[in-house]
């Protein structure tokens, strides 16, 4: 009789982890999709950028990376929309991180190919000209989305941290808890 008690308490209490367990790793991968919310609302500011950017300066024939940077710019609108219906899956963070890089280096092309500025003006372009303004909101945008990056990267260790853990692997196994993955996110201006 003492033995039957003692282990439907030792079940109950293993129930109760469990549970406990399966609740904190669901809470930890919302936390994951939420800290990568911030993320992609700097992704669709950047994409506004690149539309003021086009409307701007239109695509021309003696620009042809600006035709670049407007498929880079479609790839990368693609890439940030598979991700943030699936924030978990390594495959759309890897995909989102090439689309960014791919877009960096584009927008450095592009803006290459803006003029400093002209006439009389010219040595003051490197500060006031239409490249450098376009630059600095580049920079300005890369720095604010710095902070959703960094909050996405711990988000993502907190949740890989708990399911590689002892016994919560079990239940993460069971209940198929994937890693997720931390998005490298360089949107440096490549050089042409």
């Amino acid at each position: 009789m003492a033995l039957s008690a003692l282990f439907w308490l030792a079940a109950a209490a293993l129930l109760f982890w469990a549970v406990g367990a399966y609740n904190r790793l669901v809470r930890l991968r919302a936390g994951v999709a939420q800290a990568f919310a911030g993320i992609a609302a700097h992704g669709a500011r950047l994409l506004a950028l690149l539309e003021e950017f086009g409307a701007a300066n239109p695509v021309g024939e003696a620009m042809p990376a600006h035709a670049v940077l407007k498929a880079a710019a479609a790839q990368f609108a693609i890439c940030l929309a598979a991700a943030r219906a699936a924030p978990l899956h390594a495959a759309e963070i890897a995909a989102l991180a090439t689309a960014a890089q791919v877009l960096g280096t584009a927008w450095g092309a592009a803006l290459h190919e803006l003029p400093e500025a002209e006439g009389k003006d010219a040595p003051a372009a490197a500060t006031t000209g239409p490249r450098a303004l376009w630059r600095q909101r580049w920079e300005e945008e890369q720095m604010q989305s710095s902070a959703s990056v960094q909050q996405f990267h711990t988000a993502v260790q907190h949740y890989n941290a708990a399911i590689a853990q002892f016994p919560a692997l079990l239940l993460a196994w069971l209940f198929g808890f994937k890693a997720a993955r931390a998005l490298e996110w360089h949107l440096s201006q490549g050089k042409p």
